[in-house]
């Protein structure tokens, strides 16, 4: 499979090997992780955990982010046709190690970023998170391509998105964080030929943009 990487292959009724699917509610595991759609008091949680990297990287303060959530019951899924928010917690600790979101933007593309927090970097983490939620975008949701952009000076990021077979493309050079701080980008795609739509909630991220 050209640009799979390391994705799995084998299908199941969901599309990702172990994912469960009721509505806005999907959760799916690797060896060491189990990966969910993230509820207000997730994002509350992450928002505490951030660090001066996460800030400097995203452009913005996640606890803004939380605050902006207040007005809403903790156990509410970010799950809409617009945005999936994403926990990635250890196994055998519960404990948050990665935030992750999959999201349109213009010219109707499904995006995908996300953060890991200090403590879990450089353990694999970010790559089996972002493993999982690649499979769910693509052999679940049915998009052949998802986009990711990252800082051109972010070493990290860039292994980050190779590690999982992500690819290089054109894209526009300059992005503008809500900080107001311009940064020079880099544009990557993952390519799925055999993607395919499974998920039957109304809302899922991107299933507006599903082609056979």
């Amino acid at each position: 499979m050209k640009n799979a990487g390391p994705l799995r292959t084998a299908l199941t009724r969901w599309g990702v090997p172990g994912l469960s699917c009721r509505g806005a509610t999907h959760t799916v595991r690797s060896a060491r992780l189990e990966v969910s759609v993230a509820r207000v008091r997730d994002l509350v949680e992450f928002a505490e955990l951030e660090d001066e990297e996460i800030r400097y990287r995203q452009g913005t303060s996640q606890r803004a982010v939380a605050g902006n959530l207040a007005a809403f019951p903790s156990d509410v899924p970010i799950w809409t046709r617009e945005c999936g928010t994403f926990v990635a917690r250890e196994r055998s600790t519960g404990r948050l190690v990665a935030n992750l979101s999959l999201y349109v933007e213009s010219g109707r593309q499904l995006h995908v970023g996300g953060s890991v927090v200090a403590g879990a970097r450089r353990q694999g983490y970010g790559r089996e998170a972002l493993e999982l939620v690649c499979a769910l975008g693509h052999r679940h949701l049915g998009m052949r391509h998802l986009i990711a952009r990252c800082e051109a000076g972010n070493v990290a990021s860039c292994r980050w998105l190779m590690s999982v077979g992500f690819a290089r493309m054109p894209g526009d050079p300059r992005h503008v964080l809500p900080d107001g701080r311009a940064v020079e980008t880099l544009w990557w795609q993952h390519v799925d030929p055999l993607s395919r739509r499974r998920c039957r909630s109304l809302q899922a991220p991107g299933l507006q943009l599903h082609f056979p």
